[in-house]
């Protein structure tokens, strides 16, 4: 006869949050997220459609980024080799200027960009496209959409089917 103990720790009854079925707490393939006015602080009528935590493209993007990090990395090693071999000074890591750093980071957040609706700005009309999507998210006078669109993007929580169903 077994003589373990187990603990069982309940909260009030009141607590307790009926769920109806788990598939409510995974993640929406898509969300639209729509753009709020910096100024007025009110919504528009610009909306993004991102890609999900776990959809297809952004696990691709995740693989992608990862790779060209790697890749980066081991060409960082293999210099460092050289160097070494040839009884030099180790090298640095090449700095990129904060315009590349943009650039690669609109990139990457369009990757996850899988549409948005035509806007007007600053009297040009944008449809979407991925050069679209990168050029309005790498535009430091528009930091506002790259900030929204990488808030709604990595706001996990936002993708919840249960939370964006309220």
């Amino acid at each position: 006869m077994s003589t373990k103990k187990t603990a069982v720790v309940t909260a009030p009854a009141t607590e307790f949050e009926e769920i109806d079925d788990l598939a409510n707490l995974s993640y929406a393939d898509t969300l639209e997220y729509r753009i709020i006015n910096p100024a007025s602080g009110k919504p528009t009528t610009w909306v993004w459609t991102l890609a999900g935590p776990a959809h297809a493209v952004t696990l691709a993007l995740e693989e992608k980024i990862m790779r060209q990090e790697q890749e980066e990395e081991s060409k960082h090693v293999q210099a460092r080799i050289a160097a070494a071999k040839a009884n030099k000074p180790e090298p640095k890591r090449p700095n990129s200027s904060p315009a590349e750093n943009r650039a690669r980071n609109a990139e990457n957040l369009a990757g996850r960009v899988l549409g948005f609706t035509p806007v007007k700005l600053d009297g040009v009309t944008y449809e979407y496209s991925h050069e679209n999507a990168v050029k309005l998210l790498a535009d430091p006078s528009k930091d506002w959409i790259w900030t929204q669109i990488f808030n709604a993007a990595t706001s996990k929580l936002g993708f919840m089917r249960s939370f964006a169903e309220t």
